[in-house]
């Protein structure tokens, strides 16, 4: 489990970092009429032209929602599986009396496994909420009012949550197939020393 800790610790800030960083862009580049940037004329004209092309904007959000739960399931997947055929590779070298460090190297690979796929499915939550908060400000936006603000702000940071978790578990994947490679090679390499000898 360290080896889970010592990787989080090192991809949490920068995660962190690339979600402030998409948020900051976004802010910037995305007009919102509860900031002022808009007079009434101008979000008139916003709220026309959003209307114009509704069909359009709406096939735009449903295939970035799509893009998403094909990441989200391919990372599930791809974690759980990985789990899987670890736990079964160390059972199968438990049994043949294998070498007990490897089994316990195996095992912070296993746990890497295990810890990215229950982020991935922690992220769900904070994807069906963003869909939950992204409903509420839909039936409030033409209103207009602070509701509206805060339902955003909410499926805003809810997106970025679940995006965050995502790619921590894909890290954890990377991090511990990349232990489980160099595990089984620096193994291999000496059990060719030993039968040299």
């Amino acid at each position: 489990m360290e080896f889970v800790f010592n990787i989080l610790v090192f991809s949490v800030p920068i995660s962190l970092g690339a979600a402030v960083l998409l948020h900051l862009v976004i802010k910037k580049f995305v007009p919102h009429a509860s900031e002022g940037s808009l007079s009434p004329q101008d979000w008139q004209n916003y709220k026309d032209r959003y209307q114009l092309y509704k069909d359009e904007i709406v096939q735009e959000h449903k295939s970035a929602a799509d893009i998403g739960v094909v990441a989200l399931r391919s990372s599930i997947i791809l974690n759980g599986a990985s789990a899987a055929a670890t736990l079964a590779f160390i059972g199968r070298i438990w049994t043949s009396n294998g070498s007990a460090l490897v089994i316990s190297e195996l095992v912070d690979v296993l746990s890497a496994y295990m810890v990215a796929t229950l982020i991935s499915a922690l992220s769900t939550a904070f994807a069906y909420a963003r869909m939950y908060f992204g409903t509420i400000n839909w039936d409030t936006w033409k209103r207009k009012n602070d509701d509206n603000v805060i339902a955003l702000n909410a499926a805003n940071i809810s997106q970025y949550i679940a995006i965050f978790l995502v790619l921590q578990s894909y890290v954890l994947f990377a991090s511990g197939t990349t232990l489980a490679t160099h595990i089984l090679r620096s193994s291999i390499s000496l059990k060719k020393v030993l039968l040299a000898i």
